[in-house]
């Protein structure tokens, strides 16, 4: 996903999945192109916060990973792995990525238990960088497990209908 550096947005990757985020100055947050009005507030215990979204209420707790940018995320006893990043953030691991500086490994673990549901790909398959892989449900969502890098598809440790746990090795690109 291409990144512009602006003082109000972010790069948040949920479970996988990427999303713009927005602050607007009216208040309200622009998510990945569809704006929605926000209310939100600490609670008085760490890490929790309420939102209110559209008139919807929402309670979230954020517990940090051990690695910079990254947290918990648990709703309603739901719970996503997410990372956070702000424009400028992205922008600059978009621009040393591209350098090849910290380059992505292709080795993809699973970040949560789950299902694998479908591979969408076969063993030798050419795929690009940001190629869905597999669907994972998780947390009874599916979620699409996509490449970090272009390259071949060398090795699968899953099958469809495997359940796995978090850090189960998944699929690994060979880059080229």
């Amino acid at each position: 996903m291409k990144t512009q550096p602006d003082h109000n947005s972010y790069l948040v990757e949920v479970n996988g999945n990427q999303y713009r985020v927005i602050f607007l100055d009216n208040g309200n947050v622009l998510f990945d192109d569809h704006e929605y009005s926000l209310d939100m507030k600490r609670n008085n215990i760490p890490n929790q916060y309420s939102l209110l979204i559209d008139n919807e209420s929402l309670f979230l707790s954020f517990m940090p990973d051990a690695e910079p940018n990254r947290y918990r995320v648990s709703s309603d006893g739901y719970f996503f792995e997410t990372e956070v990043l702000s424009s400028r953030e992205a922008l600059l691991r978009e621009h040393l990525v591209a350098a090849g500086v910290g380059k992505k490994d292709g080795k993809i673990k699973a970040s949560m238990p789950g299902m694998i549901r479908q591979l969408l790909v076969k063993l030798g398959d050419r795929v690009e960088a940001d190629q869905g892989i597999l669907i994972m449900e998780a947390m009874k969502m599916e979620n699409e497990i996509r490449s970090p890098i272009s390259g071949v598809v060398t090795n699968f440790g899953v099958e469809e209908g495997d359940a796995v746990e978090k850090g189960a090795f998944l699929f690994e690109i060979e880059a080229s």
